[in-house]
């Protein structure tokens, strides 16, 4: 699962050393944040391109940087910066790209119960922060890309705080047989079933065995032995993308016999292994 990573990253990033790298986020709130640090570290590479290879480095770069369609078509070489990993990279690309010999790094992952994990992913898909970066002199840019979706784009399922747990049912219903376009450590994949591309998404980072694994449920206790169990100093995690929700509701409240037999049945695995209940 890839849940409360972020937190997590924030959270130990003062204790990663020089040379580690730290792939940090393309969420301009997370970027211009006052209240924590969300640092890059280690994770840009430069190719110096022109013209249309140029161009097209610069559509798969993420946000890192920009270059106007100008200066491309004038044919001048550009400094084309981009990510080494996506700052959701799977742990298979990890291991495969990194030169490094990580054997002796602790590996660290977080579950969270299946049924709220959904419910969140729910309100996130209408309310995704904005994302793009922030160049050398501050100045901040914006992702214009037209992924996922919108209130506008599909109202008969987007929550909104006028919801309560009757419409939030059949709108989580609505919200289950969507398709869209969604871009991930794979680049983007086209026309994909929201609950089928997210689950896919997240089985990616459970193909290995993890050395900590903490619950979301109970984030910073679990956070703080492992800090212990590691010799590090402990701190209190920051609660990032966390308010996308704009109902306070009970997860099972969201959820009708047909999508809860659906969760039940994608997520069954999980529901197995790590003992979750819908409770």
């Amino acid at each position: 699962m890839k849940v409360a990573g972020s937190s997590v990253e924030v959270a130990l990033s003062s204790h990663c050393g020089d040379d580690d790298i730290l792939t940090g986020t393309n969420h301009i709130d997370e970027i211009s944040s006052d209240e924590y640090d969300y640092p890059t570290k280690n994770n840009v590479v430069k190719h110096t391109l022109k013209g249309d290879v140029a161009l097209s480095a610069l559509s798969q770069s993420g946000n890192i940087h920009r270059v106007t369609p100008e200066m491309i078509e004038a044919g001048v070489f550009v400094d084309v910066l981009e990510p080494r990993f996506h700052m959701h990279e799977f742990p298979d690309q990890v291991f495969s790209k990194y030169e490094r010999d990580i054997s002796d790094y602790s590996k660290i992952t977080i579950i969270r119960n299946p049924w709220d994990m959904i419910v969140s992913f729910f309100w996130w898909s209408f309310y995704t922060s904005q994302a793009g970066y922030l160049d050398s002199r501050g100045v901040v840019h914006t992702d214009s890309i037209d992924l996922g979706f919108s209130v506008s784009s599909h109202p008969e399922a987007a929550p909104t705080q006028l919801d309560d747990a009757k419409s939030l049912k059949r709108k989580l219903e609505i919200f289950c047989q969507l398709s869209g376009d969604f871009k991930g450590p794979s680049g983007k994949e086209s026309n994909q079933n929201v609950l089928d591309w997210f689950i896919r998404t997240s089985e990616r980072f459970h193909r290995i065995e993890y050395d900590f694994m903490l619950r979301q449920e109970s984030l910073q206790t679990d956070y703080n032995r492992m800090c212990k169990d590691l010799k590090l100093s402990q701190s209190t995690i920051p609660r990032l993308k966390s308010k996308q929700r704009k109902v306070r509701l009970p997860y099972q409240d969201y959820y009708n016999d047909w999508t809860r037999s659906l969760v039940d049945d994608k997520l069954s695995m999980w529901i197995e292994k790590f003992g979750y209940a819908f409770d």
